[in-house]
């Protein structure tokens, strides 16, 4: 989408949702993102698993009885169990126990990336069938708790990019720890040029992609990691056998029209595994790329060409 040249941008960089979140309005009103900080704010408190007092915390607290959730509450539980149903169960919102029996908790200690196999299965996670709805109204199972966070940040990053064209911004682009949004005029005839991080080696990139009124999100497993014992964790888990996924999968780049259906589908392809998780993202209006422990890069059949490829620390000078 393209017209007028934009005149004037806005930009805050805030943390918000475990993770630094950027705000780009273009030819918006004055204090514009005011509203967007405030909104970030508001999502936060409405479905985070880490607060005590969010709504989804009072949710998981009322297992066994119906829970009356608010319209955004209940937009980011239908998200996720669309997922659920789109990758036949290989996204699961009901691993909020394991991962804190893993230790992924506020509390746990990110290490540096490095590989290591877990040891020992754990108990199954339960699927999403046993959950009730009756229109905004929802009742878990006793014993079943909500985790919403393979959601969260991209579909955060929807709503805050069409408000900020609702409210007159004439562009927007919302990073919410990587997961990208782009809606509105782009600064460029051909869209933003995202940049896509090589997620094996760090300061580097593969090059840029061109986004237009569209998403783009990266999920792997190098970055939230943690130590428990002598076992090397991270926040992956695969439904099937409740443990972090170690498939050779490292990460999944992901473009989608909106970023909540680019984030899940990105999760679901690193546990997936390469084979199957290609095939995800050859379905749909998805494309993109598995990054694979050994360094191969595996695309999907229809990823765009990158401008400017292979661009490797940037940065570096001599």
């Amino acid at each position: 989408m393209t017209g007028e040249p934009i005149a004037t941008w806005a930009q805050r960089e805030l943390r918000a949702m475990g993770s630094t979140a950027v705000l780009i309005a273009g030819d918006g009103p004055l204090g514009l993102l005011d509203w967007a900080a405030s909104e970030l704010n508001r999502l936060e408190r409405c479905w985070s698993r880490f607060l005590a007092d969010s709504e989804l915390s009072e949710l998981n607290r009322s297992a066994g009885r119906w829970f009356p959730m608010s319209d955004t509450l209940a937009l980011a539980v239908d998200r996720s169990f669309d997922l659920h149903w789109l990758t036949g169960g290989l996204f699961d919102p009901t691993v909020h126990d394991r991962l804190v029996e893993l230790g992924y908790d506020r509390t746990f200690r990110e290490i540096e990336p490095s590989l290591s196999r877990p040891v020992g299965p754990g108990a199954p996670a339960p699927g999403v069938s046993g959950i009730e709805r009756d229109g905004t109204h929802i009742r878990l199972p006793a014993g079943v708790r909500l985790d919403l966070g393979g959601v969260g940040k991209g579909l955060g990053a929807d709503l805050l990019a069409t408000g900020l064209l609702d409210r007159g911004a004439r562009s927007a682009c919302v990073s919410l720890g990587g997961d990208i949004r782009v809606a509105g005029s782009t600064p460029e005839p051909d869209g933003w040029h995202i940049p896509i991080e090589d997620p094996l080696v760090e300061g580097a990139t593969w090059g840029t992609v061109p986004l237009a009124n569209s998403a783009i999100v990266t999920s792997t497993t190098l970055i939230r990691r943690w130590r428990r014992g002598s076992r090397i964790l991270h926040h992956l888990v695969d439904p099937r056998a409740g443990e972090p996924t170690m498939n050779g999968v490292t990460a999944a780049i992901v473009i989608a029209p909106e970023a909540w259906l680019a984030e899940g589908l990105a999760k679901a392809a690193v546990v997936a595994g390469p084979d199957q998780g290609r095939a995800l993202l050859d379905t749909g209006e998805l494309c993109g790329w598995l990054a694979l422990a050994d360094g191969t890069v595996v695309p999907s059949g229809s990823a765009p060409a990158l401008l400017h490829p292979a661009v490797r620390h940037p940065t570096a000078t001599g």
